[in-house]
């Protein structure tokens, strides 16, 4: 069985996967969100070590996937634990983009001004194509366990400011999963797939923005299911 492990970057915590996990659960594959800041600093380096220890006592071809500011995170780990696979999502992956300085800034800000920046139509109603998916209840879900708990916003200013930008180890199967419209990072994966051919496969999410996690779940979990088959079908024949 495939096992799919869902990384999502500040300031979203793990309800970012919740439908995709299902779509997942719908396709047979095991998936599991991965909580960040549990029981650590919240510095970089403490965040990839957790998760290089917890991928290396998994059994069976696993897939890393990262979405947003979780994708450094993520390629940093693929270079220690043993995956079948890296999936990064739309948000930065070679270095510090507007997003990432944008989170810097609402870390900073007060409890009462954080959850009504994103809820306004200059927060998250912008990352996405259908204005109205982003409502009140869907926002404090995603973001409310980190953004209203001042112990997690310092894990998460901790984290976002001692960020490593580390590009995924060669010789590991890479998934680009981008949505197509994203106005933030469509321009970084095209250089890297690029410079990586032999390594590197690019699926786009038509239509997709920054949060096509949320607004259009089974798309990643589709695309990502057919590209991972490869991995059980050479564990099956190994």
């Amino acid at each position: 069985m495939l096992t799919v492990i869902l990384v999502s970057g500040p300031p979203f915590d793990t309800a970012l996967w919740t439908q995709v996990a299902k779509r997942f659960e719908h396709h047979g594959v095991q998936a599991h969100c991965w909580p960040m800041f549990h029981g650590s600093s919240g510095e970089f380096d403490a965040e990839v070590e957790r998760l290089t220890t917890f991928l290396s006592n998994l059994d069976g071809p696993t897939v890393l996937v990262g979405h947003g500011l979780a994708n450094p995170l993520v390629t940093a780990a693929a270079h220690a634990a043993p995956l079948a696979g890296l999936v990064v999502s739309n948000g930065p992956l070679t270095g510090p983009d507007r997003l990432t300085r944008a989170i810097k800034l609402i870390a900073r800000a007060p409890d009462a001004l954080a959850l009504p920046f994103l809820r306004s139509s200059l927060g998250l109603r912008r990352m996405v194509v259908n204005p109205y998916v982003m409502d009140h209840d869907t926002t404090v879900a995603v973001c409310g366990p980190i953004l209203a708990d001042s112990g997690r916003r310092t894990q998460m200013r901790q984290f976002v400011n001692s960020l490593r930008w580390v590009p995924p180890p060669e010789g590991v199967n890479t998934l680009v999963c981008q949505g197509d419209s994203d106005f933030l990072s469509h321009c970084i994966y095209e250089p890297f797939s690029e410079k990586h051919p032999t390594m590197t496969t690019i699926n786009s999410v038509p239509g997709g923005r920054p949060l096509h996690p949320i607004e259009r779940p089974w798309e990643i979990a589709d695309r990502v299911t057919d590209w991972g088959q490869q991995f059980v079908t050479a564990t099956q024949m190994s």
